[in-house]
């Protein structure tokens, strides 16, 4: 038997009201910045060898998962080097907590001054400048990443609890599959590399390689997955995306136990209809927003559904929408939301709670 939760009518005018309203856009902020001698930030400095790898550690705090975190790299005032030279950049999406960077290089580095940049959510927030100091002959530079040897190019990637991207997901159970879906423009085909990494996770060295997987690929649609023996540690998670052996991208994920009630949300999708039988991540603006969850387990729990228009028009950025909370037992439940007119076109977001604490987040959109 499916039991079903209606959420009311949510005019559309309540979205306009909301415009006159105080939202956060975001509470991120970068708590700290240095430079260091090893990824885990133990070891400080601001000078290094000619051939050391230059790490970057960034403490984060009150992030959403979604916040992210760029890293600039640049050449200031180098032996045989044009000045100001970029030499790469990496960027990771993150919630609260450390976040370590790095940029190496094949020949020794040359003597002189660096810097690099550290963006939050594309804003510029600290600038560190550090020397390398010359004790042998410098080499040309090498700009790492990202680099990619041919057209080929990762055009989307996604985490989902599906092979086809349907159930987006950045927070998983300990027994889930992980997939990771992407979409590949490669015209003379392409080395893909997926490289999963634990990255603080319970009873795990820090940042762990799970498993790496490589496969000749032409354009398309692509997924990797990553099953577990038998369940996944708690805590944070990552997969890196190469392209012909250059560094592309990164996805970083959380697994979070079962709530401690006994029951937890085994799927979790949207649709056009309220059994989920046709899901999506794109409606149109008449469209009804169905979120169709599925929970397992002995117990009541309190699920709640939180919807946000993230960057809509005419709407201030992730100005919440409407949320309602239900005490459910297992079952396949569904919460709807729907316009008195129109949705305005743009990127939204439904949030979901198990007594209380953050589930899994499903991104939609509004074409």
């Amino acid at each position: 038997m499916k039991h079903r939760i209606q959420i009311g009518v949510v005019l559309l005018a309540i979205l306009l009201v909301s415009l006159a309203c105080n939202f956060s856009v975001s509470t991120a902020s970068i708590k700290d910045a240095y430079l260091a001698a090893d990824t885990d930030g133990k070891e400080r400095q601001t000078v290094f060898s000619q051939d050391s790898v230059f790490y970057c550690i960034v403490e984060l705090g009150s992030a959403p998962d979604d916040t992210r975190v760029k890293a600039a790299w640049t050449a200031v005032a180098v032996e045989g080097e044009q000045s100001e030279r970029n030499l790469g950049e990496k960027e990771l999406t993150s919630g609260s907590g450390q976040l370590s960077f790095n940029l190496s290089n094949s020949s020794l580095w040359p003597a002189g001054k660096y810097k690099v940049d550290v963006y939050l959510d594309d804003k510029l927030e600290r600038t560190l400048e550090f020397e390398v100091e010359g004790s042998q002959a410098a080499q040309p530079t090498q700009a790492p990443a990202p680099t990619q040897s041919s057209p080929a190019s990762i055009t989307h990637a996604i985490l989902a609890r599906d092979p086809e991207g349907n159930e987006t997901a950045v927070i998983f159970a300990p027994s889930d599959v992980i997939y990771c879906v992407l979409d590949l423009e490669a015209p003379a085909g392409a080395k893909v590399k997926a490289s999963w990494s634990a990255v603080q996770a319970e009873n795990t060295a820090p940042n762990t390689l799970i498993d790496e997987v490589e496969n000749d690929l032409t354009s398309g649609t692509y997924h990797f997955n990553l099953t577990p023996d038998s369940q996944w540690p708690a805590g944070q998670y990552r997969v890196d995306l190469y392209v012909n052996g250059g560094y592309v991208q990164s996805l970083d994920y959380e697994v979070q136990g079962v709530s401690p009630a006994g029951t937890t949300i085994t799927r979790a999708t949207m649709a056009f209809d309220a059994d989920g039988n046709s899901p999506t991540t794109v409606f149109s603006p008449t469209d009804i927003f169905y979120c169709v969850v599925e929970l397992e387990g002995a117990d009541e729990v309190a699920v709640r559904a939180a919807w946000t228009a993230v960057d809509a028009q005419g709407i201030e950025p992730n100005a919440p929408i409407d949320e309602v909370e239900g005490q459910l037992a297992s079952g396949s439940y569904h919460f709807s939301l729907t316009p008195e007119n129109q949705w305005p076109t743009g990127l939204y977001r439904v949030e979901l709670y198990v007594n209380g604490v953050f589930f899994q987040a499903l991104d939609f959109e509004v074409r």
